[in-house]
């Protein structure tokens, strides 16, 4: 559902949520700022002071047209930056959407955009969450070049091949997160259980276009993650074993829950822009993996208490 078009939800905070998620966190340890010019959150200097406490607040929004440039550096520096895609395209259809999303921010976003103590309000997005209907944008620049990549990747996987190609019944999302890598564990299940409101949402409320609404009725979701093949003497944290036997080991905690949760995991070796395989400790692969949804349901409500043991 987009801004342009009768009946779109009105941009607002998201009132389901309504919470302001504090956490706290060791000066000298790292800190939820800016990105470094290489996409990566900046480094902290190091403490000379005595080390202390300090409380970071992160609030949750609807994705708005303002949110563009930082959707698309994250997007760019994240899963899918490997790929040739149309990330200016696919940064506008996550910050069009405003029924399903959610932008988490630091600082006070009101206060900045209001003008309030403007030169002292530093306000950083430092995550992004949705999900898009393969269906849906079909059509879009991004979504074909996706859809050949994923199918050039996985041609042994028949259900996958369906869902890119968009053939049936089904209603495949996308799952899209990306964040800053010391976005404290706790905020996140919070994220995906605002996105299983918003889809509520958008599939019981009079304000979403009768066209629109079938393509909310998710029945499977799709995630593509960043992991590494590795050795069980490597370490066996955050891994995954595929039938096949190859161990994988994930970047992000919360992507192995869902990982496990999926009727099928897939992965593929990962080349850079121009090529050539990356290498580093392990080797680094993409995975995909189907989702169902109620699994997905069932994956957020545990999310939090496997997260407590990343």
């Amino acid at each position: 559902m987009t801004k342009t078009k009768p009946g779109s939800k009105p941009k607002r905070k998201k009132a389901s949520k309504g919470k302001v998620h504090k956490t706290k966190t060791k000066v000298g340890q790292g800190t939820v700022g800016k990105r470094s010019t290489t996409g990566e959150p900046e480094e902290p200097a190091p403490s000379t002071k005595n080390e202390g406490t300090f409380q970071v607040e992160f609030q949750f929004f609807d994705p708005e047209e303002e949110d563009f440039h930082s959707v698309r550096d994250l997007l760019c520096s994240g899963t899918l930056g490997f790929a040739e895609l149309d990330f200016s395209g696919l940064a506008n259809s996550i910050v069009d959407q405003v029924n399903i999303g959610t932008m988490v921010k630091s600082g006070n976003p009101d206060e900045a955009r209001s003008g309030v103590d403007q030169e002292d309000e530093d306000v950083t997005l430092c995550g992004m969450l949705t999900i898009l209907n393969l269906q849906q944008f079909a059509n879009t620049t991004w979504c074909k070049s996706l859809a050949t990549l994923l199918e050039s990747k996985a041609k042994s996987e028949k259900q996958l091949l369906q869902y890119t190609r968009c053939s049936g019944q089904d209603q495949v999302g996308l799952i899209l997160s990306e964040r800053f890598v010391n976005l404290p564990l706790e905020v996140i299940p919070a994220m995906h259980s605002a996105i299983l409101e918003d889809i509520k949402w958008s599939c019981t409320t009079e304000y979403c276009p009768p066209e629109e609404r079938p393509f909310y009725f998710f029945t499977h979701f799709l995630c593509l993650a960043r992991c590494q093949a590795v050795t069980e003497d490597q370490g066996p944290l955050q891994s995954l074993q595929l039938k096949n036997g190859t161990l994988l080991q994930f970047s992000r905690a919360e992507e192995l829950v869902l990982a496990r949760a999926a009727s099928f995991v897939s992965s593929f070796p990962q080349q850079s822009k121009d090529g050539r395989k990356a290498s580093s400790f392990g080797k680094k692969r993409k995975v995909e993996g189907d989702v169902k949804g109620q699994a997905y349901e069932g994956a957020v409500k545990n999310m939090r208490e496997a997260l407590k043991e990343a």
